[in-house]
């Protein structure tokens, strides 16, 4: 029978007894962007990207822009229109296209916690132009989304810089934010040839959402953070890939100080039990990630986070 999983995937779904589970939800995987999630993607102001950089390493960010950035082309290709962009073309997503055209993008709405996952490959049109092209995309639940309204207030917000960087131990500033964090976005990737110079054709890219309560995240040391793997929707397409290339790529959003860490590091998987203060009713598995290196980046002050007054989901709905 024909699998939409690679075998990383199907390792992990087999060792957590969920192949029958994983294979009646694989259906939702298809060739083609739905019908009816052409107009939310154009209508979104930011969308979440992965990719490798050159030496094969993985790292998640954000891009934030002007109404009208995306435009569906048809099912299978849509456009990623820069000059709308109000996030700086430094961002390391536009260097990594270059070495490897394999991503990942995840459409996500905080407002109606929506979202979209799409995988595929990029590639520039022109100057401020880039068609992707679509290998996998799926719509996601909304169990573990913060509902939150987002907008941006200025219609001329210059593009920020990266301000730090360090392929050393993270600051206690990231730590405070990581440990407040209630969720956070991590990029992997598949690889079936180590070959750097010849990944661009054995490689998927893949981003997905993890939420939990404050806290959810536990920082061992400064190099060293556990992750509780709630339960999902049984397809481990974040554990399957980590399973095959440990490489990981974490981002996530200081909302007080507008501002965005990027890590990047080693994940492996923990299947012994964890122990029960540590929020793990809902999973007897874990990953730990050793940082290697992190980017700490300015948000322009034009972006604008309101919460709303519900709490934190944590439905027995799947999440990828």
């Amino acid at each position: 029978m024909k699998t939409p999983f690679h075998q990383g995937e199907l390792e992990i779904q087999q060792r957590a007894n969920q192949l029958d589970i994983a294979r009646r939800n694989g259906a939702i995987i298809q060739r083609d962007i739905p019908q009816g999630a052409i107009a939310y993607m154009e209508q979104q102001l930011m969308v979440v990207v992965s990719n490798l950089d050159r030496d094969g390493k993985v790292w998640a960010s954000i891009l934030f822009a002007q109404p009208g950035f995306i435009k569906v082309e048809n099912t299978h290709q849509f456009i990623l229109n820069t000059d709308r962009l109000i996030t700086s073309k430094l961002d390391t997503f536009w260097s990594n296209y270059q070495n490897n055209s394999k991503v990942g993008l995840l459409f996500i709405e905080f407002n109606t916690r929506r979202r979209l996952r799409i995988n595929g490959t990029i590639k520039q049109v022109n100057t401020d132009c880039y068609k992707i092209c679509v290998d996998q995309a799926y719509s996601n639940c909304p169990s573990y989304i913060q509902p939150r309204h987002f907008s941006i207030h200025s219609e001329n917000s210059p593009r920020q810089n990266k301000n730090f960087y360090s392929d050393h131990y993270l600051y206690n500033r990231h730590i405070n934010m990581i440990r407040q964090a209630s969720f956070f976005f991590v990029g992997s990737a598949h690889i079936t040839n180590n070959n750097v110079s010849e990944r661009n054709n054995s490689t998927g890219c893949d981003v997905s959402h993890r939420g939990g309560d404050p806290g959810f995240i536990k920082v061992i040391d400064e190099n060293t953070l556990l992750i509780p793997d709630y339960q999902g929707n049984s397809m481990f397409n974040t554990l399957g890939n980590i399973q095959v290339y440990p490489e990981v790529g974490l981002v996530f959003i200081d909302f007080n100080k507008q501002r965005l860490l990027q890590i990047s590091g080693e994940a492996n998987i923990n299947w012994s039990e964890i122990s029960e203060n540590y929020q793990t009713k809902k999973t007897q598995r874990s990953w730990t990630l050793k940082v290697r290196e992190w980017y700490e980046t300015p948000l322009p002050d034009s972006l604008h986070w309101e919460r709303k007054d519900e709490p934190n989901s944590h439905s027995d709905d799947n999440q990828l």
